[in-house]
Parts: C-alpha cells; sequence; structure tokens
C-alpha cells in the first residue's frame, strides 16, 4: 500500500509514494534499473502513426486498463490482414537517467489486470503463454510518459537502424524472467529461439569438421562462415551491412580453397544460405564468385 509522505511547502494535499518494488516472479529486475531500455512493437492507423512518431502517445483503454497498447511479436502488433503500420517503441520503465517518480518496473501478470497502475508500475505485460485471454491491441501495455522515442518499423532498413528486431527479441527475453510459472516461462522463453537456424548451424560445423579432415580447408572456413550466420546473428535479424560482410567473407573463404571440385555438400550449404538470407540477392552473388573461383 503507498506511503503518505508529508505535504510540501504550500502543497494542500499529502504527496503519495509508492513502496519500492522488488524484483522476484512477477516483476523482472531489469525493468526496474534506470537507463535499461526496452523495444515494443506497435500497429496503429496512419494518422496515429504520424502522433507517435511526432512524440504524441495516445493511452487508450483495454485489457490490461488505460495505456499505450504494444506487442513483441510483429504479427500481434500487425493486427488481421496487415493493415496496420507497425511503430518502434523504446521506453524505460526504471527512468532513463533517474528513477521516475511514483512508478517503476513493468509487472508480468497471468491474467488480466487493470490495476497496475493504482500498485505503482510503469506497465504491464500479460504473456500470450500465460492467458488465452488477449487484446488485440497488444499483450503489452505501457504509461505513456516511459516512452522516450518511436520510429517507423522498417526491417529493410540500411544498417538495421530502424529494424530492431535484436532488441526486439531481447526485450522478449528480459521480461519473460518475470513469468512466475517455470514451465510456461520456459515454453515462451524457447518459442524464443529459431531452431530451423540453429539446426542449419550445427549441420555447417559438422561439414566443417569434415571438410578439414581432407584438407579442404577454404572450404571448411566458408562452411564455418554459415555456422557462425545461422548460429548467431541470422537468428538475431542481422543488420543488411553484417550480412554483406559475412557473406563477402564466406565468398572469399570459398575462392581461396585449392580444391578443383568443392564438395557437394558445400554447395548445397551455401545455396540454402542463399535462400535464408535477407536480401538473397547478395549470397546468391556470392555463390557465383565462388563457382566462378
Amino acid at each position: 500500500s503507498p506511503e503518505k509522505t508529508a505535504a510540501p511547502v504550500g502543497s494542500m494535499q499529502p504527496v503519495e509514494r509508492q513502496r519500492p518494488k522488488r524484483a522476484g516472479a512477477g516483476v523482472p529486475s531489469s525493468s526496474l534499473e534506470v537507463g535499461y531500455k526496452f523495444y515494443a512493437l506497435c500497429g496503429l492507423s496512419h494518422a496515429s502513426t504520424k502522433d507517435f512518431v511526432a512524440g504524441r502517445f495516445h493511452e487508450v483503454e483495454g485489457l490490461l486498463g488505460r495505456g499505450v497498447y504494444c506487442s513483441l511479436d510483429l504479427e500481434s502488433a500487425r493486427g488481421a490482414g496487415d493493415k496496420r503500420e507497425v511503430v518502434l517503441l523504446r521506453f524505460f520503465p526504471g527512468g532513463e537517467k533517474s528513477p521516475p517518480e511514483g512508478f517503476a518496473g513493468i509487472k508480468v501478470t497471468t491474467t488480466p489486470c487493470s490495476t497496475w497502475r493504482e500498485e505503482g508500475f510503469a506497465g504491464c505485460w500479460l504473456p500470450t503463454v500465460c492467458s488465452p485471454i488477449g487484446d488485440g491491441q497488444g499483450e503489452l501495455c505501457l504509461r505513456a510518459d516511459i516512452i522516450s522515442k518511436a520510429t517507423k518499423y522498417d526491417p529493410g532498413s540500411w544498417g538495421g537502424g530502424q529494424d530492431r528486431s535484436v532488441e526486439v527479441r531481447q526485450s522478449a527475453r528480459t521480461l519473460a524472467t518475470g513469468i512466475p510459472q517455470i514451465i510456461e516461462r520456459w515454453r515462451y522463453q524457447a518459442g524464443l529461439v529459431q531452431w530451423a537456424g540453429l539446426a542449419i548451424a550445427g549441420g555447417a560445423v559438422i561439414v566443417a569438421g569434415t571438410l578439414v579432415r581432407f584438407s579442404f580447408y577454404g572450404s571448411a572456413a566458408a562452411a564455418g562462415c554459415i555456422a557462425l550466420m545461422f548460429g548467431a546473428f541470422q537468428p538475431l535479424a542481422l543488420p543488411l551491412p553484417l550480412l554483406l560482410v559475412a557473406t563477402a567473407a564466406s565468398a572469399a573463404a570459398a575462392a581461396a580453397t585449392t580444391a578443383v571440385a568443392a564438395p557437394a555438400a558445400e554447395i548445397c550449404l551455401l545455396f540454402v544460405f542463399s535462400l535464408h538470407a535477407s536480401p538473397p540477392l547478395p549470397s546468391f552473388v556470392a555463390i557465383c564468385i565462388w563457382l566462378q573461383a
């Protein structure tokens, strides 16, 4: 319950100050830290998108009470039929430079909750794995005053500056630490892993080891680059410049091989990589360079 402190000089009403939040089940510790930023996606109409980018954040009523509704999932943010524009939100639930007055942290709940403001939280998150009931506006509800910036979400932007898919996924991982039920927490965290990419990375590692045994060192290096791409970068939505650099490194390593005929396994790996990459054209060009070598 809130503590009432003495009223400042000249004030007629007492000032209510919430007790400090403690991290634990239901409250991710990072959401209480000053300067710790989170990212989320918000589906809006064209007119609302202009307001948000200009810094005018509108709170609406919903399943989790009043606030700015957003999501940690792109499909949920887009809504049915991909008719809504998607905006990337950056927010500081623990304060950007100093602790906010009277509220802090994100409450993680397993049932619809509209009292999180009165409890002194900066936002409320209802993970989809915890409740069959959801709000079409999004599963994350925030106070407008903790949002510091909004930009149009553009996953194809040069340099990934308007993408931030990595940061959105990391925000989801961080908030997932507050899911009270261990099984539900593991289910949600497992859903954030791109298993297909990890499987291809594992296969590339095996192929690289086999190529080393047959002294195809250049080809092994190319397979190693592919393993690194799938295992570390690509599942995290690699920005385009890094994708081009990694692709060029893979092509250069493959071109350096002294083998007259490279193993068919490497060709298959490079082809699959070209289809998986975004955009696929740079990787396809890399294959052509390798084949010409």
